[in-house]
Parts: structure tokens; sequence; C-alpha cells
């Protein structure tokens, strides 16, 4: 398998990785707020658990396209400068998930009988979520590719 392939397939990891994060955390920001606390369980199922696949699967789609840039700035230069460093996939992750704040609220559609929040508002609620999102893809990335040396550095190729 050529070293391209080898990268597309982490970065889809890295994906799969922030997915997850989103899905467990919306989940837990949902229960929290009483999403599913009135419905009984049989029902729980399809007003709950469907509904959180359906955003799971937007959300991979969402940064599969929108986290391609700054995955792909991180690994060129990790790989430029030979960093291997789980602290630096760490911040860069988080930074990706900051960055893409604003892009996820601006296209993220506003709920049935939710109530009008100001932007900043949605930022400041959807922030911790999409930088763990990010930090936990960018962790799944680091496992896999990042902190081998085969990987890293000017020599490898």
């Amino acid at each position: 398998m050529s070293k391209d392939v080898d990268r597309s397939f982490c970065y889809v990891r890295a994906v799969n990785g922030a997915t997850l994060a989103f899905v467990v955390l919306f989940g837990i920001k949902g229960a929290a707020e009483g999403a599913a606390s009135s419905v009984p369980f049989p029902e729980r199922i399809l007003h709950f658990a469907v509904p959180m696949l359906v955003i799971g699967a937007l959300f991979w789609l969402f940064a599969f396209l929108t986290a391609l840039a700054p995955f792909a700035a991180t690994y060129a230069l990790a790989r430029r400068l030979g960093i291997r460093s789980i602290l630096y996939y760490a911040i860069c992750g988080a930074l990706t998930g900051l960055m893409l704040t604003p892009v996820f609220v601006g296209v993220r559609p506003q709920m049935v009988g939710q109530e009008y929040t100001a932007f900043w508002q949605d930022c400041l609620t959807w922030g911790p979520i999409l930088i763990a999102s990010g930090l936990c893809g960018a962790l799944a990335f680091w496992h896999r590719t990042g902190r081998h040396p085969a990987h890293a550095g000017r020599g490898a190729q």
C-alpha cells in the first residue's frame, strides 16, 4: 500500500475519532438538557438514539470536509520538522476544533422548538465540544501515525 493511501486512511481514522468524541459529548449534552428524560424506553431509541446517529454522520461529513486543510498543514509541518510529540498533535487538534467552531455554528441548522441564541453564545456552547473532538481526532492520528519515526522528518519519503 502506498504512503499516500496510508495517510488518507490515517486522516479518516482521525475524523472517526473526532466524530466519536462529538457524538458522545453531544449525547451527554442532550441528556444533561433532558432531551431523553421524558420519553419512555422503546420510543427513546427513535427520539434520541437514531437522531444521534444521523447527527454523527452529518458531523463526520462536516469534519472530513473542513478539517482537511488544517490537518494537512499540521502533518506537513510535523514531517518537515520531525515533530512526533503528542503535545504538538493535541494542541493542533484542539486549535483546529476551536477554529472550526464558528464554521460549525454557522452551518448548523436551528433545531425545531429551540429558542434563538446569539451566534457568540452558540460558539461558547459548541466550542468546548468541538475542541475536545479535534483533540480526540488528533490523538487518534498521533497514535496511529504521528508518533512513528518513519512518518516524521525530512528523510522520510
